[in-house]
């Protein structure tokens, strides 16, 4: 599957969550195996937490505005409390309400950990569309060249306003000019699999 964004308008949803940390899997109670939370590393802690708040943790990755967001969780798991799993992963900084792109603190405390490959352009016919795959499975992404040039800082060290005044400087641009794209394009890795976002 590819999804070629090389050439479209990026829109943002604000407000959105960022979901901050990799997920890593449900806990289990033996000696049954009763699924009694999920468990979260972030800034390198190891956070548990309840089965409602780390569901809704793994539909933030989607990228929804937060009027989707509460929809699709009271619509997935027949949950009211959407507000309490809300307040649980902000509180435990395992989410981050983005109401603009002008958050600049926000992007200086945060880092992308790439979980795929920049392949290079596609081929000679065009040689300023450059492809982001998984090292498995048949996802790609289609990004311009600006795109690609901050995929490429993602080392995942490098706080993200780092990696966005390097690179509008590489083109010559200013930051204005290329965070609300680059949000956009953050929100997309992360719905396709193919990102993580954590602290620093």
């Amino acid at each position: 599957m590819r999804i070629d964004v090389s050439e479209i308008t990026m829109k943002v949803p604000y407000p959105v969550y960022i979901p901050l940390g990799l997920p890593q899997g449900l806990r289990l109670q033996p000696p049954k195996g009763e699924i009694i939370g999920g468990v979260i590393t972030s800034g390198g802690e190891r956070v548990v937490l309840d089965p409602l708040s780390y569901s809704l943790w793994l539909i933030m990755q989607i990228g929804l505005s937060e009027k989707q967001l509460e929809g699709r969780f009271k619509e997935q798991l027949g949950a009211e409390n959407y507000r309490a799993s809300v307040r649980t992963l902000t509180e435990k900084k395992l989410a981050h309400r983005l109401g603009s792109y002008s958050d600049l603190e926000f992007f200086k405390q945060v880092r992308v950990i790439p979980k795929a490959t920049g392949v290079g352009s596609i081929d000679k016919e065009h040689p300023l569309r450059y492809i982001v795959k998984p090292n498995f499975g048949d996802k790609e992404v289609v990004m311009n060249p600006l795109d690609y040039q901050v995929w490429t800082m993602w080392d995942g060290k490098a706080n993200l306003m780092h990696t966005w005044r390097e690179s509008a400087k590489y083109f010559s641009l200013k930051l204005p000019e290329i965070i609300p794209r680059q949000i956009g394009i953050i929100l997309l890795l992360l719905g396709q699999g193919l990102v993580n976002v954590d602290y620093v």
